[in-house]
């Protein structure tokens, strides 16, 4: 058993190696900014750059919309916070679009540019609805969820754990009687 921690540690590690030798390959092509940093945060100075960086993703495909729809908008300031800088900032794309890459090298530049578009966009806002019903002795909760503005979300079309399975309910009044419709659990079979 302590082999196959150790063994699940291991990969672990491989993995976050090449990680980080492919974040190294793209410094080098100076389409990252210095990947050996734990820091999750930027300074005023850099949030500066920020703005021009979102409008050299609008040349980017896979980002060109969301992109796009931040430009002039007021950008999310939880990420700055010059305090919280170590020796060097958070990984942020630099000024230079990247050319060609390999498959390990554009995803690892993917998650870059939509981690730094996430960071600096609108909260999620969501309503959420919980209702609870008496039928005799039991009691029964419902959950609905709607999303009124997607906001960081959108970035790569991501939902909350929490929001799966529910939807929108329908208008409900106190008192109101309705049937009810169960379902068992998964785990109950026949």
């Amino acid at each position: 058993r302590d082999r196959s921690v150790s063994r699940g540690l291991g990969d672990v590690y491989k993995r976050q190696d090449k990680t980080l030798s492919v974040a190294q390959s793209l410094y080098e092509k100076k389409v990252l900014s210095y990947p050996r940093t734990g820091s999750r945060y930027l300074s005023d100075d850099v949030f500066d750059e920020i703005p021009d960086r979102i409008a050299l993703l609008e040349r980017y495909p896979a980002f060109a919309a969301h992109a796009a729809a931040l430009k002039g908008a007021s950008l999310n300031r939880r990420s700055v916070d010059a305090g919280k800088v170590t020796d060097h900032h958070a990984l942020i794309i630099t000024e230079c679009l990247p050319g060609e890459l390999s498959a390990d090298e554009r995803t690892v530049y993917d998650m870059v540019a939509a981690r730094l578009l996430e960071a600096f966009s609108a909260r999620c806002l969501k309503d959420v609805t919980t209702v609870s019903f008496t039928a005799g002795n039991s009691v029964f909760t419902a959950k609905g969820t709607v999303v009124r503005s997607a906001g960081w979300r959108a970035v790569r079309g991501e939902r909350d754990e929490d929001d799966e399975g529910t939807a929108a309910l329908p208008p409900l009044q106190p008192g109101e009687s309705c049937l009810l419709y169960t379902s068992p659990s998964p785990r109950d079979t026949e």
